[in-house]
């Protein structure tokens, strides 16, 4: 018993971190890159995984590969490629991330492989590639191919990648409101790098229909963007507000001040904006600009997570799990992590099949579409009960970008 717990609690620390977002960027105008964490070393690899992998039980292959990355990456990228073998289609997708620095062309192979089979996140990441000619022949076109593929099948890494293809006019012609369509439904869906993009639509007066390729004002200066900012939150936009406080969290062109920045989350959370909820979750949680209070934490993550911010139910389950200030309750840490798996949060998908393979029977659920291959597909239709976590199998929503 003692053990089991040691291995549950190994792989929610890493929830706790902070899985699966992707931060925003040094500018308005490009994409963040998702720094990843990862499980436990090889060493500590319990010897019934390594028996069932070696019998031929590809989530077990893929578990290993989790556990492995941080001490051992040559093992790890062994047991994906193992995994991969035996139709594990994550296991393709995390071992293309692995090799991806070093050997573009193979990694682009195995996130071929990893979509074709129906994991989104190998098409966002293939999309990505053939964008920026990495690996293979650049082609906007086919870009933007993928990432509708990966977005209609509920990579959210897809959707705010193809909203900046609509915004930049990569592939397609300029569509600033269709591009905030997909930030928003991105942003719903856990991408925060998604969210400010779509803030910094609305600031710049960009979601005119009737003129759908140009904006009123634009800048890339941080003092402009935050007062352009501070103007939307003034005229009600909730998106704004959440994107205001993260400047005045961040000293983002201003000086940093996290009293300012609660003041933005909890202006924008009262009006029902989930994503400033969650922001103010996040103060409360780390005790910046306010005492810190797990229980007014643990209320807002529930705010955000209801009104379906999956990132939210993530939070909301890794409090739960590792007993952050508060009393630990599995039974509904399961059912948030699943609330952020029905929300199309892929990540958490993966680490619930992880957390399953790892023997936590309280982490395995079919209405999250886990098969016994061990792939975390797309949730099936269900009511509401949410990475790499996204970070648990290297991914934040991929390796991520954009």
């Amino acid at each position: 018993m003692a053990s089991s717990n040691r291995w549950w609690s190994a792989a929610l620390l890493l929830c706790a971190a902070g899985c699966g977002a992707t931060p925003a960027s040094d500018d308005p105008g490009s994409g963040g890159t998702v720094s990843r964490k990862h499980a436990p070393g090889a060493k500590e690899q319990p010897r019934d995984l390594n028996e069932a992998c070696d019998r031929g039980a590809a989530a077990a292959c893929f578990a290993l590969g989790n556990l492995a990355e941080q001490g051992d990456a040559v093992r790890a990228v062994e047991f994906y490629e193992k995994a991969c073998r035996l139709k594990n289609l994550v296991g393709c997708y995390n071992l293309g991330v692995l090799v991806e620095p070093e050997r573009a062309a193979a990694a682009a192979a195995l996130y071929r492989k990893a979509c074709d089979g129906g994991e989104a996140r190998g098409c966002a990441n293939l999309g990505y590639l053939h964008e920026h000619g990495t690996g293979v022949e650049p082609s906007p076109a086919r870009a933007l191919e993928l990432y509708m593929k990966a977005c209609d099948a509920g990579a959210m890494l897809g959707c705010n990648n193809l909203g900046a293809c609509y915004r930049d006019a990569i592939g397609t012609a300029r569509d600033n409101v269709r591009a905030g369509e997909l930030f928003t439904r991105a942003c719903a869906g856990g991408h925060e790098n998604a969210c400010m993009r779509g803030a910094w639509l609305v600031a710049q007066g960009c979601l005119d229909p009737a003129h759908r390729d140009a904006c009123t004002q634009t800048t890339a200066d941080d003092a402009a963007m935050s007062r352009l900012l501070e103007q939307a939150c003034d005229g009600g936009d909730t998106s704004a507000c959440a994107a205001s406080g993260l400047y005045w969290e961040a000293g983002r062109g201003i000086p940093e001040s996290f009293g300012r920045a609660r003041d933005r989350y909890e202006r924008a959370c009262a009006k029902g904006g989930a994503w400033a909820c969650n922001n103010l979750g996040n103060l409360y949680r780390r005790g910046q600009g306010v005492a810190a209070d797990p229980a007014r934490a643990l209320e807002l993550y529930d705010k955000a997570c209801g009104a379906g911010f999956a990132i939210a139910c993530r939070d909301l389950g890794a409090m739960l799990q590792n007993g952050e200030g508060i009393e630990v309750d599995r039974a509904r840490a399961m059912r948030s992590f699943r609330r952020a798996c029905s929300l199309k949060m892929l990540n958490a998908c993966t680490e619930l099949q992880v957390l399953c393979t790892l023997g936590h029977r309280e982490a395995c659920d079919s209405s999250c579409g886990l098969d016994s291959d061990g792939r975390a597909g797309v949730p099936k239709a269900r009511a509401p009960s949410p990475e790499r976590p996204s970070r648990f199998s290297r991914i934040g929503e991929s390796f991520g970008r954009r």
